[in-house]
């Protein structure tokens, strides 16, 4: 598959381009993606407040892909790695949305070809403080020895698994479900599937990170949990498998399980939360941590950023056939 892969700077939005090899019919056009990641907007101030100095980011983007859209035969979507809001709040995830629109007015896909994971940023904390039990269990959860048990046994419960998601209920339905991409106890992940150029097929997985996120994040180095129930992959002929999630492994609990499990199933995988762009190859995966489109001012390498993802297979017949990358 090739990659191209465009992170973005404040004004003007410089481009870097890499490809990234698979095997398929060269005739047929790439999947291509706009891929963005920690867009926190703010109740109150994006798009309402005089004081909203990040609309200026916003607009340089839709600019950027204006003028990138020739460069691409079409584009299929836009992909969303977490943070969409700030605090979770019912507000932001309209102007979210209406922003969105644009994006997706602008490079001509339908206004519903968008897939979405959240991040700590969409979990509403304030319904922690109603509702006490709900970082009781995650403590429970990260302290057990035994993960799987453990989350089975709080997200298959009838009061506690709803209970556990409610911080994230204004996301779920007044963002994610219009985009097909929320997730419940019962369902912690989605997956979609899309046609590659050669007829195989490519498997979007949304991995949710957030579900065991709270204020008490800070005190310790991996706080979130994502649980081996989201990360059991089925191996299938001429499926491509990408996966999608907030946190970066090393902010997880279980973070090294993830790693081990995407590095295995996941030719490509998609991450947020650090602010940091980068992308690097591992065995048979590319990996990619999308930078801010909204990084605070105040971070040391504060400097906007948003990739181009696209996707090609290469090659023909039997050479498709065992070759890995």
């Amino acid at each position: 598959m090739h990659f191209v892969l465009s992170r973005s700077k404040i004004v003007g939005y410089r481009k870097n381009l890499i490809t990234y090899g698979f095997w398929g019919d060269m005739s047929a056009r790439p999947l291509t993606f706009v891929h963005l990641s920690d867009i926190h907007f703010v109740k109150d101030v994006s798009d309402v407040s005089r004081y909203d100095i990040d609309a200026g980011l916003r607009d340089a983007i839709l600019n950027d892909l204006e003028q990138l859209q020739t460069g691409f035969e079409a584009f299929d979507g836009v992909l969303i790695s977490g943070d969409i809001a700030f605090a979770g709040k019912q507000d932001e995830y309209v102007r979210a949305t209406e922003w969105l629109n644009k994006i997706c007015t602008v490079i001509g896909c339908d206004a519903g070809q968008v897939w979405c994971v959240p991040g700590n940023h969409d979990v509403d904390r304030s319904i922690h403080k109603t509702y006490a039990s709900i970082t009781d269990s995650h403590a429970a959860i990260r302290g057990s020895r035994n993960l799987n048990a453990a989350l089975a046994k709080r997200l298959d419960n009838a009061e506690n698994g709803p209970l556990l998601f409610l911080p994230l209920q204004a996301y779920n339905e007044q963002f994610a479900l219009k985009y097909y991409c929320a997730t419940t106890c019962k369902q912690p992940y989605w997956e979609d599937t899309l046609e590659l150029n050669d007829g195989s097929k490519l498997r979007i997985r949304g991995i949710n990170s957030a579900f065991c996120s709270s204020e008490n994040d800070h005190q310790t180095d991996a706080p979130v949990i994502v649980g081996p129930m989201q990360t059991v992959f089925k191996r299938e002929k001429d499926v491509v498998h990408l996966a999608l999630c907030h946190h970066p492994p090393e902010w997880i609990k279980d973070g090294k399980d993830l790693e081990q499990a995407l590095n295995a199933d996941a030719r490509v995988q998609l991450f947020g939360h650090k602010h940091f762009h980068e992308h690097r190859k591992i065995n048979n995966s590319v990996v990619l941590s999308s930078g801010a489109v909204h990084p605070s001012r105040t971070e040391e390498d504060w400097e906007p950023r948003y990739y181009i993802l696209s996707l090609k297979v290469n090659g023909i017949g039997t050479e498709r056939q065992g070759k890995r990358i």
